[in-house]
C-alpha cells in the first residue's frame, strides 16, 4: 500500500514542519497500531507518503487493513484549521496493489506497480 496524506504541505504551512514531523509521527504510530495483529513493514517514502508492505496478506485482507487504517486516521480527528479550504482535519488516500510473485520482484518495479495503479 502506498499512503498519501491530504492536504500536507498546507499543514505545514499553517503548523509549520516542526508541528508536521510530529503528526507525521502520530500518523505512523496510527498506521502501525492498526496493523498491530499481522507482519508489515511500514515506512516513510516522500515527505507525507508512507509505503506499506503486508507479506502473506490476500486483496480482501489488504482491502480490509486499508479501510480500518482511513477509519482510524479519520476517528483521532487530526485537525486541519482551514478557513480558505473546506476541510477539518487531516485525511489518507490509500492506494493498494495486491502482487502473487512467482519470481522476486526488485522493489523499485514494486513501487512502480503502485504507482501505475492509481486510477
Amino acid at each position: 500500500m502506498q499512503c498519501d496524506v491530504d492536504y500536507f504541505r498546507y499543514y505545514n504551512q499553517i503548523y509549520d514542519y516542526e508541528q508536521g514531523d510530529l503528526t507525521l509521527i502520530k500518523i505512523v504510530n496510527i498506521i502501525e497500531n492498526s496493523l498491530e495483529e499481522v507482519i508489515s513493514i511500514t515506512w516513510l517514502c516522500d515527505g507525507d507518503e508512507f509505503g506499506i508492505i503486508l507479506p502473506n496478506s490476500d486483496e480482501n485482507k489488504t482491502k480490509q487493513f486499508a479501510e480500518k487504517i482511513s477509519q482510524n486516521i479519520d476517528n483521532a480527528k487530526i485537525v486541519l484549521d482551514s478557513h480558505n479550504q473546506n476541510i477539518d482535519y487531516l485525511s489518507l488516500r490509500i492506494d493498494a496493489y495486491t502482487v502473487y510473485p512467482k519470481e522476486k520482484i526488485p522493489y523499485t518495479n514494486f513501487l512502480k506497480m503502485i504507482r501505475n495503479s492509481r486510477s
